[in-house]
């Protein structure tokens, strides 16, 4: 087979890179005991003369099943560029093993042309069968979180207090999802819960209730239950949840930790709490990665009891004072704590606020 493609690719790259007078050598590397020379003449026919398509098509997957396993011709390989509407880029290997083979590189990538070029989508990393708990996740950001993570084939499970909340958005997801009841201000509900089920590979922690308001216009009774519900319940969250090395803890905190506002100097302090935490946890639970994201205005049902006229002059106002001239969308958090779960950070405060501190 490797002799029947080595052919017939050779007369077809000749015969498309024009006449060209240098004789063409591939070099396909073996087993892991030797490699071996194949040297083709440039006088070889194909029987039949297979369609221009059909020789690109078997000598394409074969360089994209073997990277680094054929070689060609520097010059070779831009002749049959210049000439071809299908191009091959190659990644050269330029030291050791193209000194080696006297001046030839090796083709580490192939990427196909047509009359227009092909998008090409990238992932950086697969959440397929990971496990991952959202709490918070029957609406806003936590929602957005869940739906995102099981487009990306993840075992989705969605926590809140309340029931009915959960059977509704179990149902919008097409049953993609499981659900638990979970307070985060009981300690020992969320002791028991995590002891039972088995370690998690991700989790957010996405739900609080926090009045706002400035420190002399807001009882005390508010300001603790709003510390109690953000903070104190992702720090329980934090002791408590199991979760398998390498995968990850995320926080939500908000933009006001570092550009303060008059009207909402709790929702700063608890949001840098949140941020602290982070920091810390990253060095006490390594290797679980642990990070936060800090959104600014997020259009979510968070704003649902102010008048609709109100809000919608709310968001205008704030669009316009963005950089971005626009509010964010919980798709917008989404992607960003789906970003933290699959890579390397640790530690990290991610903002995602349109500019908002810089504006």
């Amino acid at each position: 087979m490797t002799s029947s493609i080595t052919n017939r690719a050779t007369s077809a790259l000749r015969e498309y890179a024009g006449d060209l007078k240098a004789e063409f050598d591939m070099l396909y590397a073996e087993s892991s005991r030797h490699r071996r020379m194949m040297s083709v003449s440039a006088h070889d026919r194909i029987a039949g003369r297979p369609s221009r398509t059909k020789v690109l098509e078997e000598f394409i997957a074969y360089a994209q099943n073997n990277p680094g396993v054929v070689f060609m011709r520097k010059d070779e390989i831009a002749r049959f560029a210049l000439s071809s509407p299908e191009t091959i880029r190659e990644g050269f290997d330029g030291e050791e093993r193209a000194g080696q083979c006297k001046g030839w590189v090796a083709i580490r990538s192939v990427t196909t042309y047509h009359r227009r070029p092909r998008r090409r989508n990238v992932i950086v990393h697969s959440l397929d069968k990971e496990r991952i708990l959202v709490i918070g996740g029957t609406s806003g950001i936590g929602l957005a979180t869940a739906a995102a993570a099981v487009d990306a084939g993840a075992a989705v499970t969605i926590a809140s207090r309340n029931q009915m909340k959960l059977d509704a958005v179990a149902a919008k997801l097409g049953g993609a999802v499981q659900t638990r009841v979970l307070d985060t201000g009981d300690n020992d509900l969320l002791e028991r819960f995590f002891q039972k089920e088995q370690a998690w590979d991700h989790v957010l922690v996405s739900a609080a209730q926090t009045k706002t308001g400035p420190v002399r216009g807001m009882s005390l009774a508010d300001a603790a239950a709003a510390m109690e519900s953000k903070f104190w319940g992702g720090y329980r969250v934090a002791r408590a949840a199991r979760i398998n090395d390498g995968g990850s803890l995320t926080l939500i905190s908000g933009f006001v930790s570092e550009r303060p506002s008059a009207t909402a100097v709790l929702q700063g302090a608890i949001n840098a709490a949140l941020e602290a935490l982070a920091r810390g946890l990253a060095l006490e639970l390594a290797p679980v990665r642990v990070n936060a994201v800090s959104p600014g205005m997020i259009e979510t049902p968070i704003w649902d009891d102010l008048p609709r006229e109100k809000r919608r002059e709310m968001f205008e106002n704030t669009a316009a004072k963005l950089p971005v001239r626009k509010i964010g969308q919980p798709d917008d958090i989404a992607k960003a704590v789906l970003f933290l779960m699959t890579t390397y950070a640790t530690g990290s405060t991610v903002r995602v606020d349109g500019g908002g501190v810089i504006a």
